[in-house]
């Protein structure tokens, strides 16, 4: 915590900015007090203009979750939850090895809802590999009987060194079945929509006036800085990322040395990453923006592109902007690394 604040005063290259936004996630910080948290938020503001309707947002565990804590963060400044369910069923959780139950998911819902907290997103995973649609099913109808304002929802991923990676090589488990992620994706894009949701990302879905002004300022390209381990800043065409050893971090900030490498992004960078995370967005990405950063050299290949995948019915462009159809959403990954520039 201590390091965290020192960064914060030593970073002098950003203070005095307006900030819009905050977000304590990348971890547990549910893990810490409010006191501690009103700690960190103290020195933001002491360094930065914080707009007054600026969105706070705590991510958080539902087994770190009560009324009295919500009340204490509420009462620091915290304005916006952001809660890691996963999954209503019990072998789900399992299999992800999350430290909390169905019925503390339940209960944290619950708590938030008879909190001030108006605000909050809840998450969950789809493609579990113990679990089939009927499942998936009941985890929407569970969700959306709580009323939460947005929902993010994610493909399952196996990660390199878990449990879950170990189990699925050793033949435990079975391995992640893509079409199955798929039909549960489309169930989820149906499910959400009647209940009045606007899927304004890829994975994240919201009720009118709730989407997440945070994650919408990454997938904007908007400047934002990153304090702790690992944590990642961009600004002016350079993007840079904190040491991720939390006692090599420690060190470098006491010692006053800068804890972050950096490097300056290309018009070729700029230009892939505009379409990778303009892609997710409804909206899509602006066509002029677009070319504003494409080499002259490369667009008679990049309009071909194009072409060929809007033949396809993957991609369309109207009202100036380029966006993906419908149905091709979920392979948002395979079809951006089309049109990137190599």
């Amino acid at each position: 915590m201590n390091a965290i604040a020192s960064e914060i005063n030593l970073r002098r290259d950003w203070h005095g900015k307006e900030v819009e936004t905050i977000y304590f996630g990348g971890g547990t910080p549910s893990l810490l007090s409010a006191d501690k948290l009103a700690y960190l938020l103290k020195d933001i503001r002491t360094n930065f203009r914080v707009k007054d309707d600026a969105e706070i947002t705590l991510e958080a565990n539902p087994d770190d979750i009560n009324i009295d804590y919500l009340n204490e963060l509420f009462a620091i400044g915290i304005n916006r939850l952001s809660l890691g369910i996963q999954s209503f069923a019990q072998n789900d959780l399992h299999v992800m090895n999350r430290a909390h139950d169905v019925d503390q998911a339940k209960k944290a819902l619950e708590s938030i809802r008879n909190s001030k907290f108006s605000n909050y997103s809840a998450d969950l995973i789809y493609g579990n590999i113990l679990s089939d649609d009927a499942q998936w099913i009941e985890n929407i109808e569970i969700m959306l009987s709580y009323n939460v304002p947005h929902i993010s929802a994610y493909a399952l991923t196996v990660e390199p060194k878990t449990r879950l990676a170990y189990h699925i090589k050793t033949g435990k488990w079975p391995e992640v079945d893509e079409d199955k992620q798929h039909e549960q994706f489309l169930i989820l894009c149906d499910k959400l929509a009647k209940a009045g949701y606007e899927q304004y990302e890829i994975s994240n879905y919201a009720l009118p006036g709730f989407r997440s002004r945070h994650n919408s300022a990454y997938w904007q390209r908007k400047e934002y800085i990153g304090y702790g381990p690992a944590a990642h800043s961009y600004s002016d065409k350079k993007r840079s990322w904190n040491i991720r050893n939390n006692a090599l971090y420690m060190k470098s900030i006491e010692r006053g040395e800068r804890a972050f490498e950096d490097e300056e992004l290309s018009r070729i960078d700029i230009f892939n990453e505009m379409i990778m995370t303009g892609l997710r967005l409804k909206e899509g990405v602006k066509i002029s923006d677009l070319m504003n950063y494409l080499p002259q050299e490369y667009s008679k290949e990049w309009l071909r592109s194009v072409e060929e995948l809007e033949a396809e019915s993957k991609i369309e462009m109207n009202n100036g902007r380029i966006k993906l159809t419908a149905q091709a959403l979920f392979f948002a990954d395979g079809i951006s690394a089309k049109l990137f520039i190599v």
